[in-house]
C-alpha cells in the first residue's frame, strides 16, 4: 500500500519538521511530483481491465474517473498540494474494501486511502497517479450502548454527526476538532488527531476500545472490542491508531465516550475559539507556508517564536506566528 504520510520535510537550523507551499486559492497549485521532484514507484497503470474489475464490484456511481470530479480528491484543504489520481473508489463495506486492496495488491496497483481530506500537512491526497479510497459512504451508527457510553460506527461517520447523536442520549465525544463538521472519524483514528478535549479526557489511544481494519492484502483485522477492561494478549489497535493509512484502512471504531455535562459555563474565551479555528483558514492567503505542529515543555512554549524569528532574520518572510494549544496555557 503507497504510504498516506507525504509532508515534505525542509531542514532548517532548528531541526527538521513538517513544511509545504501553497498557492493562492484561486489557482490549482502545481502537481506535487513536478513541483518537488519526486519518483514515482514501480506500480502498475490502471488499464481498463482494472477498470472493469472495479465497475463490477462497485457499480459505475460509485467509480469515479471523469477528470473534473476526481481533481476535488487530489488538492488537500489547503490548496497546497496536488496529486493526478485518474480514479476515485467509494466503496460501501468492510468486504468491498478487502476486495479492492486485494486486487490492487496482486495488480500493484498504489492507492491513497482518504478521509475528509481536512488535514492541513498533505498527507490525505496523491502524490502520482493513485487510486483513491475514498470513505464517505462507510457512514453507519452501528450501535450505542447509553449504558456504558460506548459508541461503534463505520470510519466514514462525520465527527460532528456523531456529536449531535450521542448528544441525544445523554453523552458526547471525547474528541471536538476546528474541523468537526467534515472531518471523519477513520481519519481522527489514523492521524491519531488531539482536539480541544484532549487535556480533559485523553487521546484517542485510550478512548478508541477497538477497531477494525483492512490490511494492504486484503486481510480484515477484527479488534473491535467494546469492553473497557480487556487485559487479553496484545492491543493491535494501537498500530493503526496514528498510523496514517501506512498499516492498513480503519473501517469500524468502538470509541468510549464520556457523559455531556449539565452544565456549560460560557467565558469570554469563546470569540478566542473562533480566532483560533480560523487561523488556519486564514494562512490560505498568505502565500509561502511553512508549518509546524510542536509540543514544548510550558515554560519554553512561546519561546519558538521569537527564536525562529532570529534564525530567519536574513530569509525574505512576512511573519511568524505561534498558535493553537491554548489548551496547555489553561492547565
Amino acid at each position: 500500500m503507497h504510504t498516506a504520510r507525504r509532508a515534505l520535510c525542509v531542514k532548517w537550523p532548528l531541526g527538521s519538521s513538517i513544511g509545504y507551499r501553497f498557492s493562492s486559492a484561486k489557482t490549482q497549485p502545481e502537481p506535487t511530483a513536478v513541483r518537488y521532484k519526486v519518483e514515482r514507484g514501480p506500480y502498475a497503470v490502471i488499464g481498463d481491465a482494472q477498470a472493469s474489475f472495479f465497475t463490477g464490484l462497485l457499480g459505475s456511481e460509485r467509480v469515479i474517473t471523469d477528470a473534473d470530479e476526481c481533481e476535488i480528491y487530489n488538492v488537500d484543504w489547503l490548496n497546497s498540494v496536488r496529486g493526478m489520481s485518474r480514479m476515485v473508489l467509494k466503496p460501501k463495506s468492510t468486504e468491498e474494501v478487502s476486495a479492492i486492496l486485494r486486487y490492487c495488491n496482486e495488480q500493484r496497483l498504489a492507492v491513497c486511502p482518504q478521509s475528509g481530506n481536512t488535514g492541513l500537512v498533505g498527507g490525505s491526497v496523491p502524490v502520482f497517479d493513485e487510486i483513491v479510497i475514498s470513505m464517505k459512504l462507510m457512514n453507519k451508527i452501528i450501535h450505542t450502548d447509553e449504558l456504558s457510553g460506548v459508541l461503534v460506527c463505520e470510519a466514514g461517520c462525520v465527527l460532528q454527526t456523531l456529536e449531535e447523536h450521542l448528544n441525544r442520549v445523554g453523552l458526547m465525544m471525547p474528541i471536538d476538532l476546528g474541523a468537526k463538521g467534515s472531518c471523519l472519524i477513520g481519519g481522527n483514528v489514523s492521524t491519531n488527531a488531539g482536539g480541544l478535549r484532549l487535556l480533559r479526557y485523553g487521546n484517542l489511544h485510550g478512548n478508541v476500545l477497538g477497531l477494525e481494519a483492512v490490511m494492504a492484502n486484503g486481510k480484515v483485522i477484527d479488534c473491535l472490542n467494546t469492553m473497557k477492561k480487556d487485559n487479553t494478549g496484545y492491543h493491535l489497535k494501537h498500530l493503526f491508531i496514528g498510523s496514517e493509512g501506512t498499516l492498513g484502512i480503519v473501517t469500524k471504531v468502538s470509541i468510549q465516550c464520556p457523559t455531556l455535562p449539565k452544565a456549560l459555563n460560557v467565558a469570554f474565551l469563546e470569540y478566542i475559539w473562533s480566532l483560533r479555528e480560523r487561523l488556519a483558514e486564514s494562512q490560505t492567503k498568505v502565500g509561502y507556508l511553512f508549518k509546524y505542529d510542536v509540543s514544548l515543555p510550558l515554560p519554553q512554549f512561546y519561546a519558538l517564536v521569537p527564536k525562529l524569528k532570529e534564525r530567519l532574520k536574513d530569509c525574505d518572510i512576512r511573519f511568524v506566528t505561534g498558535f493553537g494549544h491554548i489548551g496547555k496555557l489553561l492547565t
